[in-house]
C-alpha cells in the first residue's frame, strides 16, 4: 500500500487575483430608473387606453405597472451584459467589473483577437434580443411584454447603430479589421494601433 504525504512543503506561487467589483452610479442609475419609470407610465396610459378606452387606472395599478416595467427592463439590461460575459468566458476572458448606471457595462479582461472581440461585442445584444423575443412570444403580462418589446429595440439599436464606445462601434471596427485581413491580430481597443 502506498502512502501519500499531504504535508508537502511546496507552495504554489502566489497569484494576484483582482477582486470582482460591482458598482452603482449614484447619479446615472437613479436617472435610468426615472427614465424607465416615465416610459413605463406613458406605456401604461397608452396600453390601457388602447385595450379599453376611457378606463382610468387607480394609483396602485399605475404604480404596480410602472414598478414591474422598471424591474423587467433592468433585468433585460443585465441579460444583455450577461451575454457579453458568457461569450467572454467561452474565450477565457475574466469578468472584472459590472457597473450599473444609465444602462450597464461590464469589463472583461484578458487577451483576445479581433474575431473574439467581434463575438463578445455582438453577444450581449444577441442574447438580449433572443430572451426578449422569447418573452414577447410567451408572456401576456403587459409590463413584461412591453419591457421585452423595448429590449428588442434597444438590442437592435445597440447592435446596428454605431455610436462611439458602443457595442456596435466595436463590432463594425472588428468587422473592418477582419475584412482587411487582421482578424487574428490582438484586439487593443478601437482606434489603437
Amino acid at each position: 500500500m502506498m502512502k501519500v504525504d499531504m504535508t508537502s512543503t511546496q507552495t504554489s506561487p502566489s497569484v494576484k487575483r483582482e477582486r470582482f467589483r460591482f458598482t452603482v452610479s449614484p447619479i446615472y442609475f437613479p436617472l435610468a430608473i426615472f427614465c424607465y419609470g416615465a416610459l413605463g407610465y406613458l406605456l401604461a396610459q397608452y396600453y390601457y387606453d388602447l385595450i379599453s378606452p376611457g378606463l382610468v387606472l387607480s394609483d396602485d395599478e399605475n404604480l404596480r405597472f410602472i414598478a414591474s416595467f422598471v424591474v423587467f427592463s433592468l433585468l433585460l439590461v443585465l441579460v444583455h451584459e450577461m451575454g457579453h460575459v458568457l461569450v467572454g468566458k467561452h474565450f477565457k476572458l475574466s469578468w472584472k467589473r459590472l457597473n450599473l448606471g444609465f444602462g450597464a457595462s461590464v469589463w472583461l479582461t484578458g487577451r483576445r483577437t479581433v474575431v473574439q472581440q467581434l463575438f463578445v461585442s455582438a453577444g450581449g445584444s444577441l442574447l438580449q434580443i433572443t430572451v426578449a423575443g422569447l418573452l414577447l412570444l410567451t408572456v401576456a403580462y403587459p409590463p413584461l411584454f412591453l419591457a421585452a418589446l423595448i429590449a428588442i429595440v434597444e438590442g437592435a439599436f445597440n447592435l446596428f447603430v454605431p455610436l462611439r464606445h458602443s457595442d456596435s462601434f466595436k463590432f463594425y471596427y472588428c468587422l473592418w479589421q477582419i475584412i482587411r485581413g487582421r482578424g487574428k491580430s490582438e484586439f487593443k481597443g478601437v482606434g489603437n494601433r
